[in-house]
């Protein structure tokens, strides 16, 4: 990366670039008259980055996820999508960590399909949704007796399976 100029905020922890251009070895792909972004390591609420893309069968989708943290040890995550042939939808994942052994996920999601693509494609659902659970921990019991031990759950329920194909 190349820029006219730049600065940086002690405070904010934020950087800030003039007139970027990226290279890949000697020749510039890629220019913008602004790129900013934060050099703070600390998990904060905000915006993740997007993710877009064009399709002949879905048109463009774009879904722009949504980061929640208010405690060290959970998080949320919101990632509503829209697919402008096909349908829209959001999916959420809580993510939870209870001990410095585990580790915990909770997820649900829903989308809804436009008549004229489910018709289009002969899907049997018009909606699809879902939920998964993930948790796993080890030395559950270990730290009162004197043995090795651990949990491990892993499920999912879904309607159909584009629950997981149109999972971001």
């Amino acid at each position: 990366i190349q820029f006219d100029s730049g600065n940086y905020d002690v405070n904010s922890k934020w950087v800030n670039l003039y007139h970027p251009k990226f290279y890949v070895s000697d020749t510039p792909i890629f220019y913008l008259p602004y790129f900013g972004f934060s050099t703070f390591k600390e998990r904060s609420t905000g915006l993740l980055r997007p993710n877009f893309s064009i399709s002949a069968d879905e048109g463009i989708f774009y879904s722009q996820p949504i980061f929640i943290a208010p405690q060290k040890n959970w998080d949320i995550e919101l990632v509503p999508q829209i697919r402008t042939d096909r349908g829209h939808g959001i999916y959420s994942t809580l993510r939870v960590v209870d001990s410095k052994y585990s580790y915990g996920e909770f997820s649900v999601g829903y989308f809804k399909e436009k008549d004229s693509y489910r018709d289009k494609f002969n899907l049997k659902n018009d909606t699809h949704y879902g939920s998964e659970f993930f948790y796993k921990r080890s030395q559950f019991l270990s730290e009162y007796f004197d043995f090795e031990d651990g949990i491990y759950l892993n499920g999912i329920w879904l309607n159909d399976i584009d629950y997981l194909n149109l999972k971001v």
